[in-house]
């Protein structure tokens, strides 16, 4: 079943991204946000009000997998989408640092999730109660989702997108104009291919491998039983100032110089987890969290910039949901193989894909090239 649900995420966020990219580039940002909200905040509400196995047996995992795969639909919508929409609205001065907030978004989100199972564990363990708990927690998105598609309906419609649309050339279709952008742009999508890979493989190994081993620790070191909630709030409070640096001295070097960062600590860092914990591994621990805080502050913007604004979204989903997916699939069984073997050799990998991301920057131009060359119009020209 667990396989099942994998799989059902690793195909639904692409498909998300894609869909709801196709929607945002035809009918508009702020259409496609409202719609994605309202369909994952039901999706998952709905997921509190499935009857148990004991009342409707295999019909209750059925009901559970296709809400899934929904929920995953909707989730896979949003980046692309989110991350245009503040790129869009913001000032090229500034683009770097308001886009960078999607990514303190997500981070925040996975931080309260954490949280959340963490008291509903503690609640279990202390009242010995379980049934109806955990269907609060989803039944509560439902109000989540509405309070999230008021906040979007008051928002406007991105400058970018409405010139664009009114002046973009009509004779060819998006889906064609997509396809021959990706088609013309191969060594950008293996550049994002390699970028993404090493995000997500990172991302596993670090956080939820990682962490798992670090709180194993908290015997000898009793900080190491928080270490999961300390290196999210680090990435957390870190992505907003790197974004805002990128805004200064570029996208790439912020990337570069946390690429170089992560592949420099990840060795100390996956050898500590076979040795007694002491303050050194801490401090190796909050240095990664806040390279990675550097590193996810910038890339999806980068990526994002790298598109025309007529087919940004569904490019986006194409370049970076279908490599985050693919390597969402391998990244569990190859950091098991790995630790059976030896865990530094996770360091090694992660080494190997920020080696080949490092070279893959090239494809990349830094903003001021980028709408330069994408855009006939921009932020600036539409002030006083």
């Amino acid at each position: 079943t667990q396989l099942v649900f994998i799989l059902t995420t690793i195909i639904s966020r692409p498909l998300g991204g894609i869909i709801f990219g196709y929607i945002s580039d035809l009918k508009g940002r702020k259409l496609s946000l409202e719609k994605s909200i309202l369909m994952s905040g039901l999706c998952t509400g709905m997921i509190g009000l499935i009857p148990s196995y004991k009342d409707i047996g295999f019909v209750a995992t059925l009901f559970l997998i296709l809400l899934r795969f929904l929920q995953g639909i909707s989730l896979g919508g949003e980046q692309g989408t989110s991350i245009s929409f503040l790129i869009e609205h913001s000032s090229p001065k500034s683009r770097g640092f308001l886009s960078s907030f999607c990514c303190v978004g997500q981070q925040a989100g996975i931080l309260l999730a954490i949280l959340a199972a963490a008291i509903y564990n503690w609640h279990i363990k202390k009242s010995g109660t379980e049934e109806v708990w955990w269907r609060i927690l989803f039944i509560f998105s439902f109000f989540i989702g509405l309070f999230g598609y008021w906040v979007r309906k008051k928002t406007n419609e991105t400058i970018d997108f409405l010139l664009d649309r009114h002046c973009s050339d009509k004779t060819i279709s998006l889906l064609e104009e997509s396809k021959l952008f990706i088609f013309k742009n191969k060594q950008l999508f293996l550049s994002v291919f390699f970028i993404v890979s090493f995000g997500t493989f990172m991302t596993y190994t670090v956080f939820v491998v990682g962490n798992s081993h670090l709180k194993q620790l908290a015997d000898s070191l009793q900080i190491f039983a928080y270490i999961q909630y300390l290196m999210s709030l680090l990435v957390i409070f870190s992505i907003p100032v790197f974004g805002y640096f990128s805004d200064i001295i570029g996208r790439k070097t912020i990337i570069s110089h946390s690429l170089a960062a992560i592949s420099a600590l990840s060795i100390p860092f996956f050898q500590s987890l076979q040795s007694v914990a002491n303050y050194n591994t801490l401090v190796v621990a909050v240095l990664l969290a806040i390279s990675c805080g550097a590193f996810f502050s910038v890339t999806p913007t980068i990526v994002a910039e790298s598109f025309p604004t007529r087919s940004r979204c569904i490019n986006y989903a194409v370049f970076y949901a279908v490599p985050a997916a693919i390597m969402s699939a391998i990244s569990p069984f190859l950091s098991a193989l790995l630790i059976s073997i030896n865990p530094t050799y996770i360091a090694y990998v992660i080494i190997l894909l920020a080696i080949a991301a490092i070279f893959c920057l090239k494809s990349f131009d830094e903003p001021t090239e980028v709408y330069r060359k994408l855009n006939k119009y921009s932020y600036e020209f539409l002030k006083p």
